[in-house]
C-alpha cells in the first residue's frame, strides 16, 4: 500500500507485523469525521477517503503469505449533502433547499493474501491476491433534493432516489434489516526497475477487485417524506426493498516514486479518485538507520525512520492530529533470517 522498495527487493526471508493508514477527509477534520461532524466546516469540500489494513505474515524465498484485516471508506458527495449532515449533527438552524448527491462505498473485511516476488535483472514485479469476508458494508448511492430546517424538524419536504443502496448495516437511513457477508476478491501489483543510481518503484492497490454480497439488503427506487408542513410533488412509483446478491468493485489507488540514490532524494505521488498529492522527500543514512523527512502538496509533512527491524513513518497537514485533513500512518515489525 506505501513504498516498501526495500521489502520488494530484499531477498530475505522474514516475519512482519505491519499497521498502514491512508485517510483524507475534505469537510472537516479526519477526528470530526469519526466523532459527529462536531468541528468547523469546509464548504469545497466534496469527499471522505480512508484505508486502513492490519496485517501479520512471512515472507520466505520471494513467497509471501499474509493475513489482513481491512477498513475503506469511498464517500464522494456534493458539498450540500456536507453541509445539510454537519447542521444536523451539530443543530444548525438554516431552513434552505439542498441538492443531495452521496456516493458510498464503506467495508470491513478480514483476510488472506498471497504474493510473490519476481525478479527480471533490474526489474522486480510482485503481484498480490487477496481472499477477503466482510462483515460491515455499505454500497450505493443517493441523490435529490432536501428543504426545511431540518436540524429542528420544521417545514421538511424530502425527495431522494436510492440506486443500488446495499447494505449489512445500514448506518445512513437506520433500517433494522441484516444483510447476509460479502466476500472479494483484490489484485495489487508492485513493480520496480533499479539501477546503481535510480529507482522507479509504482504500486496499484485494487487494480482489480471484485465483491460478491450475498443476501444482501436493498433500498431502491424514489422517497418521499413530508413533515411539520413541508409540501412537495413525489412522482415515481416509491421506493422498493429486499434481499438479493450484489456485485460491486473498488476504486483502485496509485503510489509512484522515483528516488535519485546517491543523494537521497526521492519525488512521490498519490492518487485515489478526489484524493490527490505530489511530494518530495530526503533520506539520511545514519548508524540508527535512514532518516527521512518529506513535503507534501496537501500540506502534509512527513518523518521517516527505516531499518531491517522496522519501518516507521508518519505524514501530517496539521502539527495537532485532531485537526488534520490528511494523514499517512506506517508502521511495521519485521524480523529477518
Amino acid at each position: 500500500m506505501f513504498l516498501t522498495q526495500q521489502s520488494l527487493t530484499a531477498q530475505s526471508s522474514q516475519v512482519f507485523v505491519e499497521a498502514q493508514v491512508q485517510a483524507s477527509s475534505a469537510s472537516v477534520s479526519i477526528d470530526d469525521f469519526i466523532n459527529d461532524w462536531e468541528g468547523s466546516l469546509t464548504s469545497s469540500g466534496d469527499y471522505a477517503f480512508a484505508d486502513g489494513r492490519l496485517r501479520t505474515g512471512i515472507a520466505l524465498k520471494g513467497w509471501e503469505m499474509a493475513v489482513e484485516k481491512r477498513w475503506h471508506y469511498d464517500l464522494r458527495f456534493s458539498p450540500d449533502t456536507a453541509k445539510l449532515y454537519y447542521n444536523i449533527e451539530n443543530k444548525v438552524a438554516d431552513d434552505q433547499k439542498y441538492d443531495l448527491n452521496l456516493n458510498v462505498k464503506m467495508i470491513h473485511a478480514e483476510g488472506i493474501s498471497f504474493a510473490k516476488t519476481l525478479q527480471f535483472n533490474h526489474l522486480t514485479i510482485k503481484p498480490e491476491f487477496t481472499f477477503y469476508r466482510s462483515d460491515y458494508y455499505q454500497l450505493g448511492q443517493l441523490t435529490g433534493s432536501a428543504s426545511g430546517d431540518i436540524a429542528n424538524k420544521d417545514n421538511i419536504a424530502i425527495e431522494v432516489d436510492l440506486n443500488d443502496y446495499h447494505f449489512r448495516e445500514d448506518k445512513i437511513l437506520e433500517d433494522p434489516r441484516i444483510g447476509g457477508d460479502g466476500y472479494g476478491i483484490s489484485v495489487n501489483l508492485t513493480a520496480a526497475y533499479e539501477n546503481d543510481q535510480w529507482l522507479f518503484y509504482t504500486r496499484v492497490d485494487d487494480l482489480y477487485s471484485q465483491w460478491q454480497f450475498t443476501d444482501s439488503v436493498y433500498l431502491n427506487g424514489k422517497v418521499c417524506v413530508y413533515f411539520s408542513g413541508g409540501s412537495g410533488n413525489c412522482t415515481g412509483g416509491g421506493g422498493k426493498s429486499g434481499v438479493e446478491n450484489y456485485t460491486d468493485s473498488l476504486a483502485h489507488s496509485l503510489s509512484s516514486t522515483v528516488l535519485y540514490k546517491p543523494i537521497g532524494l526521492s519525488a512521490h505521488a498519490y492518487v485515489h479518485g478526489r484524493y490527490q498529492r505530489v511530494g518530495l522527500q530526503k533520506d539520511w543514512q545514519t548508524v540508527a538507520g535512514k532518516l527521512g523527512a518529506s513535503i507534501y502538496s496537501t500540506q502534509q509533512l512527513g518523518l521517516h525512520w527505516q531499518s531491517k527491524w522496522h519501518r516507521l513513518a508518519l505524514l501530517l497537514d496539521h502539527y495537532e492530529i485532531k485537526q488534520a485533513h490528511h494523514a499517512q500512518v506506517d508502521l511495521a515489525i519485521t524480523i529477518p533470517w
